[in-house]
């Protein structure tokens, strides 16, 4: 048997390099996490890029409404997006590591406009349309316990 950063050669399962052996789950999910964030540039960039969005947003709200929320660090929406930064951020560093010619950036190139293009129209949109949708909805429960026929009291004598 060898001991290796990646694992043991059991001689069981005939790998050159299992991950049989290592003591847990929690070990391989850290062993893989370590592996990508920080050996593979391609995830590591985004996701400094994501930290760094979370963080100002945060910053910004807090500062707009003299609170401290840290629910913005992991919630979605406002700005800047977390999205955007994350797929410019992965464009960036493709275009970096393989060049402006490669399959790797055209690809990213096209993922960071579909998702750029989403926040800046589509997810405005759709908050609008929620919005109206909940008024709606507000004003149907409304309507629809005023005119109801039966009143909790009349419920409570049948």
């Amino acid at each position: 048997m060898r001991d290796n950063a990646k694992g043991r050669n059991c001689g069981t399962c005939n790998a050159g390099d299992c991950f049989c052996h290592l003591g847990g789950f929690y070990e391989v999910i850290g062993l893989i996490l370590k592996t990508l964030l920080l050996e593979n540039y391609l995830v590591f960039v985004p996701v400094v890029a994501y930290l760094a969005a979370q963080i100002t947003k945060t910053i910004l709200y807090s500062i707009m409404n003299r609170t401290l929320d840290l629910k913005r660090l992991v919630g979605a929406g406002g700005m800047p997006s977390s999205h955007s930064a994350v797929v410019t951020a992965l464009f960036l560093a493709a275009l970096q590591k393989y060049g402006a010619d490669s399959p790797y950036a055209a690809i990213t190139l096209i993922l960071a406009l579909v998702v750029i293009y989403d926040a800046r129209g589509v997810r405005p949109e759709s908050g609008k349309h929620a919005q109206l949708l909940n008024q709606i909805m507000s004003w149907g429960a409304e309507e629809q316990t005023e005119s109801w026929p039966f009143t909790t009291s009349d419920a409570a004598d049948e």
